[in-house]
């Protein structure tokens, strides 16, 4: 006796596909990220941030929801970042402080293309973030790879282990940080780069983009593991990041001399 199966398959690809008449087609979902999302689905996607309505996303005025969704294209990253906007406190006399219900961020859309709805959102919600927690957002930015709290309190002298923890959290609830497996947490594209933006690449302090790739760099420098335990390329991860962030930081000497240590262990690899 034979069991049907139900398979589910999610295919991503960089054009729409040709309709043919095949039998698994007729019952397919597409969804477009250009186009965003549908406004029912939309909708649900933000009453799903604020189950207990405490910003006001739960059951929206129609017509305001309806504006934002146009204003923004439906992108999903949009609801997210303007849950982020609404759930962020407000700093006192900052001009980001202004938005503090949907329909203040609907208006401030007004005069803004869909295309760049996002990028304005963004810098709303970065923008009015304490210096102290902007700043993990930066040096988590810098690394560029998952980190733990460990490698966000050495890039801040001074803030701490619990301190750095609690930033880090603070800014998973606004969808400016992710977190997965272990505790690590890392900034997604472009939101990386949106970061970084406002930091200068040399400056008078030892808070530049250059600075921070610098320090970075050492973090993992200190966590090479000892020659006698390297048996493979996954021992030379910490070696292999280092190496990746003096490129970045445009240290194109010190990164030959790392590149220099790892060929030595390949050439005795063979």
């Amino acid at each position: 006796r034979q069991h049907r199966t139900m398979v589910k398959v999610l295919m991503v690809t960089r054009e729409q596909p040709f309709a043919r008449p095949r039998r698994w087609l007729t019952r397919a979902f597409m969804l477009s990220l250009d186009k965003g999302m549908p406004l029912e689905d939309f909708k649900k996607l933000l009453a799903s941030m604020d189950p207990y309505d405490a910003y006001g996303l739960l059951v929206p005025p129609d017509e305001v929801v309806k504006a934002l969704h146009e204003r923004t294209g439906g992108r999903p990253r949009a609801a997210e970042v303007v849950h982020g906007i609404l759930a962020s406190p407000s700093i006192p006399e900052s001009e980001h402080s202004s938005l503090t219900t949907l329909a203040d961020i609907v208006n401030a859309l007004a005069g803004v293309a869909s295309e760049d709805a996002l990028n304005f959102l963004t810098g709303h919600l970065i923008g009015g973030l304490t210096p102290e927690v902007r700043r993990v957002l930066q040096a988590v930015s810098a690394f560029g790879i998952p980190i733990d709290a460990e490698a966000v309190a050495f890039m801040l002298p001074g803030e701490g282990f619990e301190k750095a923890e609690q930033s880090l959290r603070h800014l998973q609830a606004r969808h400016l940080v992710r977190r997965i497996a272990g505790n690590l947490y890392y900034v997604q594209p472009p939101d990386d780069t949106r970061a970084l933006d406002s930091i200068q690449h040399f400056a008078d302090d030892e808070w530049d983009r250059r600075g921070l790739l610098l320090r970075a760099a050492s973090y993992f420098a200190l966590r090479r593991r000892p020659q006698e335990e390297i048996k493979g390329l996954e021992d030379l991860a910490a070696e292999f990041t280092e190496i990746d962030l003096l490129l970045h930081a445009e240290e194109f000497e010190a990164a030959f001399r790392a590149i220099d240590n790892v060929d030595d262990y390949l050439d005795n690899w063979g």
